[in-house]
């Protein structure tokens, strides 16, 4: 036998399977066509008049749903710009620079260890750390920086950090303050 349970008329379904139902529990018999539908997409299902039908959430529900959708899409898009790295003139032309973090990338925490050292007061004038960039034809190298070339590389790659969370915060504020499923839906992340 397969079937579904559920805790009242037009509320989604709780349980399905085939088998026994649990004892006490409200359920309708299904054919193993609609168990796999059911399945497929458990949220989208509810009883009314002991038949199996479409779940139609309430607008507020939906809304509240669509709401919290778009703004994990917005955050991963604003995790993933700020580990795509950022560009910095430090060197006297734009040079890319990576920005990963974690795994066996710690480029963020590479970064603050070089500008750490760069404040060091017994560095020498001629202090120099080498660090990671590419130049425009795509060349990746490790290239000397004085102390204040990776003091800005390091000011250059928080702002934009910053910049993303910013945008992230924003685009938040516009989601929750939409008034609809579509609305909601058509704002997308921008990396700034």
């Amino acid at each position: 036998m397969n079937y579904v349970t559920y805790q009242a008329e037009g509320i989604p379904i709780s349980q399905f399977g085939t088998g026994s139902p649990p004892v006490g529990s409200n359920y309708i018999s299904i054919s193993a066509a609609q168990l796999a539908t059911v399945e497929a997409n458990p949220g989208a299902w509810c009883v009314i008049g002991s038949a199996l039908s479409n779940y139609s959430a309430p607008a507020a529900e939906q809304l509240a749903a669509a709401q919290k959708s778009q703004i994990k899409m917005i955050s991963a898009g604003c995790a993933t710009t700020i580990v795509s790295g950022f560009t910095s003139s430090a060197l006297g032309a734009a040079y890319a620079y990576p920005s990963k973090e974690g795994g066996e990338n710690h480029d963020q925490i590479n970064l603050i260890g070089a500008y750490g050292n760069s404040l060091n007061p017994a560095n020498a004038s001629t202090w120099t750390t080498k660090f990671w960039c590419c130049d425009a034809s795509g060349s990746w190298a490790f290239r000397a920086h004085t102390a204040a070339q990776i003091q800005q590389v390091f000011s250059d790659g928080a702002a934009r950090k910053i910049a993303c969370i910013e945008q992230n915060a924003a685009l938040s504020a516009q989601v929750m303050a939409a008034a609809d499923v579509a609305s909601v839906q058509a704002i997308v992340w921008v990396a700034p």
